[in-house]
């Protein structure tokens, strides 16, 4: 893994030469969608969708379950997300 960031900026440093620069605003635009898909699903629909099912005050859920979401963002994975 201490290689990763070297390997990462090799890639994206081949796919500007291919490219040009052009390619790194296509790249932060994806970003940004992703982040603003994410932060909707969030605390839009998530909140909605346990109000609706389940009844359950929103905040004391994230409260209870911030170690369990943090645990699962740092790691990226959404199978530590389940335990």
């Amino acid at each position: 893994m201490y290689v990763a960031p070297i390997a990462v900026f090799t890639l994206i440093s081949a796919t500007v030469a291919e490219f040009g620069f052009s390619i790194l605003q296509t790249l932060l635009l994806y970003s940004v969608t992703v982040i603003i898909g994410l932060t909707i699903l969030t605390f839009v629909e998530y909140p909605l969708m346990l109000k609706l099912f389940t009844k359950m005050d929103v905040f004391k859920f994230f409260k209870t379950q911030r170690q369990v979401i943090a645990v699962a963002f740092s790691t990226s994975s959404s199978a530590t997300y389940l335990q």
